[in-house]
């Protein structure tokens, strides 16, 4: 583990290296951010682009404009705490936040890497050279398609972090992990509140963290004996409330600052006084129409209004080199997902992976990883016909399926082997070239 470990910090600070390399010898695309905040760029702006800009600002000054909304608090809240007691170390506020977000992002990676490790060894421990599978899915977790967004301000170092911890414990509650039945409802309970826990940090880090309640239900139905069906139910209902109370306690807030009529009733005789002084007559109709009226929860509304995302609203041919970039994505994870899904059904029937607990060890690998597939094809489906699909290439790397996939892949080695190969190194190389000088890389 101290080797492997020492491996990925290593890959890690070569990334970090490459990126500011990157920054000094290719001009900036967009250079409006440090006109906007008045401040010249700085080699630590190499690592707050796109998203990393509202980060840095949500850090300092909160959530100022109803947009920002889009982003959960935990990573910038996390920044700004840190913030308060570190000393300012001769930068700027803006420099100091940055520098405490990329060493967050940095250090959750490896928490990551130590927690998909543990991970990998609780589900495959009867596999072929299992110490080396092991350390070949970790490096390919520490040097991903995404590796660029490990390093920066961005959430998907800290939400990996809380998802493959959480999936860790999950698999730890199962009770298959111990012969004796007490201990076995200790370990469920222990293990399983941790996963809760650790599942709703995910959640106020990135909203689609909700959707990790499946496993909770998955875990619930697999497990459900009508002796203990009640308090079976009532555990899982206490997980899933746990994961998903973050998420309800930001929409709350997002609604009491923006969407109801009270807060907003207080401007309408300004907005309406000065309009009419300066003629403004349909920004005066159309503001206070706004601000008069209820409005739908954040997290519903701002995703339609500023980012246009909805069902099939992206597949236009003007994104057609958008859906080729993520394409080598798309098929690692429709392949590797399907195919599983497929390979298992032709040997098990749902009701039997459902039910499945003690038989060979291939059957019980079988139905352990059924959830975590069934999780990584969710995403994929939901990222094709509803998201900006260039986000793909993050949005599905802390899926420890795509690894184990991968993974396998490289063992068979031939074609396919190098060609993921190629694909993890261009991604990283390529994305890291283009993120860090604000160009088109999201």
């Amino acid at each position: 583990m101290k080797k492997l470990l020492l491996w990925c910090i290593t890959l890690r600070i070569l990334i970090c290296a490459w990126m500011i390399l990157c920054n000094h010898l290719v001009t900036d695309y967009d250079s409006s951010d440090a006109v906007l905040s008045g401040t010249n760029s700085t080699t630590l702006d190499t690592f707050a682009r796109w998203d990393g800009v509202y980060f840095t600002d949500i850090s300092q000054k909160g959530y100022e404009y109803e947009h920002f909304h889009a982003f959960f608090p935990l990573y910038p809240l996390t920044i700004r705490a840190v913030s308060t007691v570190v000393p300012d170390l001769g930068l700027n506020i803006r420099q100091k936040n940055i520098l405490i977000g990329v060493i967050i992002s940095n250090t959750c990676i490896i928490l990551s890497i130590v927690a998909l490790y543990l991970l990998t060894e609780q589900l495959f421990p009867h596999s072929k050279s299992h110490s080396n599978y092991k350390n070949i899915v970790c490096l390919l977790f520490a040097a991903n398609p995404a590796s660029v967004f490990y390093s920066s301000v961005y959430t998907e170092s800290i939400y990996s972090t809380f998802v493959l911890w959480g999936m860790y414990f999950y698999v730890r509650s199962a009770s298959y992990l111990s012969k004796d039945f007490h201990k076995s409802v200790a370990t469920e309970i222990t293990y399983g509140l941790l996963c809760a826990l650790t599942f709703s940090l995910a959640t106020a880090t990135r909203g689609n963290g909700i959707i990790l309640c499946g496993f909770f239900i998955f875990h619930f139905i697999k497990t459900m004996s009508f002796k203990l069906v009640l308090p079976k139910v009532l555990f899982m209902l206490l997980q899933c409330t746990i994961t998903i109370s973050t998420y309800v306690l930001f929409q709350y807030y997002s609604y009491q600052k923006y969407c109801t009529v009270g807060e907003n009733q207080n401007l309408v005789p300004i907005i309406t006084k000065n309009a009419s002084h300066y003629s403004l007559d349909i920004i005066n109709s159309q503001v206070t129409d706004y601000l008069q009226s209820h409005h739908p929860w954040c997290n519903d509304r701002i995703p339609h209004l500023y980012a246009n995302q909805g069902f099939l609203r992206y597949w236009t041919t003007k994104q057609i080199p958008n859906f080729l970039l993520a394409a080598p994505m798309f098929i690692l994870s429709y392949t590797g997902s399907i195919s599983y899904l497929i390979g298992v059904l032709r040997k098990y029937n749902v009701l039997q992976l459902l039910t499945l607990t003690k038989t060979t060890a291939t059957a019980i690998q079988d139905t352990k990883l059924f959830v975590f597939v069934c999780y990584w094809l969710f995403l994929t489906l939901y990222c094709t016909f509803f998201m900006h699909v260039q986000v793909a290439t993050r949005f599905l790397s802390h899926c420890p399926t795509l690894y184990w996939f991968v993974a396998g892949l490289l063992e068979k080695g031939g074609l396919k082997s190098g060609l993921v190969q190629f694909y993890f190194v261009l991604y990283t190389m390529l994305g890291s070239l283009l993120f860090s000088n604000f160009y088109p890389w999201t």
